[in-house]
């Protein structure tokens, strides 16, 4: 407890009852209990493989000491690795893919912790390569009297 009356809690756990005093008068509070924070958790871990305008959701989360957890995305910083073109990470922990091309893993940090979760791939189409250039139209049970490297000329009706 420090001079101006407020109790501030260090690092680790443990229990007491707060005294004051002033001249003849003096007081004890409730039990006051502080728990320990034991690690920063990121979910998801897995990775992630995403196509611009997808997202996914990650959530922040401590672990304290005596067996309990506290969501803490919304006070976590977020960061993502890669550009800000294949995607971005928002102050919610929100990821959405964008229009580039771009893997790396999604961060939280919360005062002195940091935790990593998912890796984060963002593919999209970029082109399209048809090959051969020049393709046989082939009709139902008609043979082609030229075909191209690699062409067959069997075909088969639909109906």
């Amino acid at each position: 407890m420090g001079a101006d009356g407020v109790f501030v809690a260090n690092e680790g756990a443990g229990s007491g009852t707060v005294q004051a005093s002033f001249g003849e008068w003096a007081a004890s509070s409730a039990e006051v209990s502080v728990r320990a924070v034991l690690g920063l958790e990121v979910s998801p871990t897995e990775p992630v493989v995403l196509a611009d305008g997808e997202t996914v959701q990650f959530t922040a989360e401590l672990h304290h000491s005596d067996g309990t957890t506290e969501n803490v995305t919304e006070q976590a910083k977020w960061t993502w690795g890669g550009s800000s073109k294949a995607g971005s990470i928002s102050k919610s922990g929100q990821f959405t893919g964008g229009a580039g091309c771009d893997a790396a893993p999604i961060t939280a940090k919360l005062k002195d912790r940091t935790a990593a979760g998912a890796h984060v791939t963002v593919r999209n189409v970029m082109s399209l390569v048809v090959s051969p250039e020049q393709c046989a139209v082939l009709g139902p049970a008609k043979p082609s009297s030229s075909k191209p490297s690699g062409a067959t000329t069997t075909a088969t009706p639909t109906t």
